[in-house]
């Protein structure tokens, strides 16, 4: 199946430093693994990915918003991990095998906009019933209390992006 759609599959590797071909791929895709990342290394990853795109590749990325202990236990709520502050999040995220970054989908927005990617196609998951627990006033912490209802309701989301390169100059 890798042959016949011609994917290389290469691991261990870092993404941010691939050392493939300038403008050698035509598919820069991940699937929720974005929110396990550090934004600095994201932001490292996605300007080695504008290197190493074809001129019209596309970047396919799936991000996954939730609480990932949620899925585990009907205790914790979707949004259960942002209550904490920074500084308390660190004592439970603080290691390689659970880290999230907690970024949310306006995050992700800017920074794909921050680093030149023109958003082709994007499709957000809003759960109604994260806006039901919002209305009820679960605890969030300061950093995420002000966001809106609607973006905090976003739980999963497919960005679908080009790296913006400028138009030739006509002749």
């Amino acid at each position: 199946m890798l042959e016949l759609c011609r994917i290389e599959y290469i691991a261990p590797a870092d993404a941010a430093r691939t050392g493939l071909a300038d403008k050698s791929v035509d598919f820069h895709v991940s699937h929720f693994a974005f929110e396990h990342i550090p934004p600095e290394t994201l932001k490292a990853i996605l300007l080695e990915g504008a290197r190493i795109i074809k001129p019209n590749g596309l970047f396919i990325n799936s991000v996954d918003y939730q609480d990932h202990f949620a899925v585990y236990t009907k205790t914790v709520n979707r949004l259960n991990f942002l209550r904490y502050s920074d500084t308390e999040w660190q004592k439970y995220n603080s290691n390689k095998y659970t880290y999230v970054n907690r970024m949310r989908h306006e995050d992700f927005i800017k920074l794909f906009e921050e680093l030149g990617h023109d958003i082709v196609y994007m499709e957000a998951g809003a759960d109604e019933s994260i806006k039901k627990l919002l209305d009820n006033g679960i605890e969030l912490d300061e950093k995420y209390k002000f966001m809106s209802k609607d973006m905090l309701s976003i739980m999963n989301a497919w960005f679908v992006s080009r790296v913006n390169i400028p138009a030739p100059h006509a002749k």
